[in-house]
């Protein structure tokens, strides 16, 4: 990602309809898919700059991990817990040491996806779970994606096959974002047919706006974790390391 948005979304994530909505959402599906607890770390894979660490506390010590140093900087002003600079593909923890792992966003960003999650796979104990989330479909692909740094935009089927190849047992999926997937995708056809280059979509909507497209985001919440939906601006998975565990699929 450009290294100046970092500073645009730290500004706002506290704010904006869809980072607001993607948390109201996550914690949903977390809440309904794992039980409280804090036995082990519950870590943030790519933390970014802070705003999802206070979702993962209530199921463990929660430590956040960013390459980039800015990023970490941002987050150690909003979160006062444990913060690590490093690289996804060689973490700096134990194996088995985390009851949850959490890769927000990340995935779509990197070349290596198996290096990644073969990680994460590692420093989850047995029984442990890993939370995704990447953006949907390419016919979306747009100038946010291109700004963001993105490799990839995902079907179901096809982030599903990277976490089976990695080990991991899916056992929750789906596609969310979905009451406002019309209006963005109609919104990302017209910008490409008026060849318009458009660059990050990180700008708040005016107030009346941003709440209510918050609010009809946020209404999924009603039925995340619970059922699938079949089409969305975004993706969200929950997988389990297997509790006896063998041989990842992707390594035979």
């Amino acid at each position: 990602m450009q290294p100046e948005l970092y500073t645009d979304m730290a500004r706002l994530e506290s704010s904006h309809f869809w980072f607001r909505g993607r948390r109201e959402i996550l914690h949903a599906c977390l809440r309904r898919h794992l039980p409280d607890g804090r036995a082990g770390l519950a870590l943030d894979a790519g933390c970014g700059t802070g705003a999802n660490l206070q979702l993962l506390d209530r199921f463990g010590e929660v430590v956040g991990i960013d390459v980039h140093h800015a990023a970490c900087r941002f987050a150690a002003a909003k979160y006062p817990g444990r913060l690590l600079q490093g690289s996804l593909e060689r973490l700096p923890l134990r194996d088995g040491s985390c009851s949850v792992a959490a890769l927000l966003d990340v995935l779509e960003h990197v070349d290596d996806q198996q290096g990644v999650l073969g990680e994460l796979h590692r420093v989850l104990s047995p029984g442990g779970t890993l939370v995704v989330t990447v953006p949907a479909f390419r016919h979306l692909w747009s100038g946010h994606d291109v700004a963001h740094q993105h490799r990839r935009r995902y079907r179901a089927g096809e982030l599903r096959l990277e976490l089976d190849r990695a080990g991991f047992q899916v056992g929750y999926h789906s596609y969310f974002n979905t009451h406002l997937y019309p209006l963005i995708a109609a919104a990302r056809l017209l910008k490409r047919r008026r060849q318009e280059a458009s660059a990050s979509d990180m700008q708040l909507p005016s107030a009346w706006l941003n709440a209510m497209l918050y609010g009809i985001f946020r209404a999924e919440c009603l039925w995340a974790g619970r059922w699938r939906a079949p089409f969305g601006v975004s993706l969200v998975a929950l997988a389990k390391k297997p509790a006896t565990t063998g041989i990842p699929s992707g390594m035979l």
